[in-house]
């Protein structure tokens, strides 16, 4: 009899269709934002993380899972529920970025940097960053592969 439940959970765990279309139904979005840290701070940068994005103008609810788990620490999927608006949207992000580092956290944990992360990425790396940088201009002088990842390491927000 437990299998079954087992079973059905693994049928249909990816379908999210009747929950997006909820969420439109009360005319909201969302986004998800994979964070993680250590299992020292993972308390405290949840706390944070939640307290700070619910005080965004424009966000309803603010809801958690732990989806790696490892010895020394986690990721978590925050996912954001919040009223339209485009700066509504930026200023979740901005918060949430801050609070992660601000609490030792790291700003992603296998979804990559992204562009919307990007300008947090220096903070993060330090002097690091210059490391990747060499190595980018020494593997693609030109520029070339993967031109969205060039303002990473010019550090220009604009487009090449």
């Amino acid at each position: 009899m437990g299998s079954r439940y087992f079973e059905d959970w693994l049928r249909t765990r990816f379908n999210v269709e009747e929950e997006i279309e909820m969420v439109k139904k009360y005319g909201l979005w969302f986004d998800t934002i994979e964070i993680s840290t250590t299992w020292s701070k993972i308390n405290q940068l949840y706390r944070d993380f939640r307290e700070s994005l619910l005080k965004v103008n424009g966000v309803v609810g603010v809801m958690a899972h732990i989806s790696h788990l490892y010895i020394n620490g986690a990721c978590i999927y925050f996912t954001v529920l919040f009223k339209p608006g485009v700066n509504t949207y930026w200023e979740l992000w901005s918060r949430a970025m801050e609070v992660t580092l601000r609490n030792g956290g790291s700003i992603s944990h296998h979804h990559g940097v992204g562009i919307v992360r990007s300008r947090w990425l220096g903070h993060e790396l330090g002097n690091a960053l210059n490391i990747l940088r060499i190595i980018k201009a020494a593997l693609d002088s030109k520029g070339v592969l993967n031109t969205k990842s060039n303002m990473f390491f010019t550090g220009s927000m604009g487009s090449r």
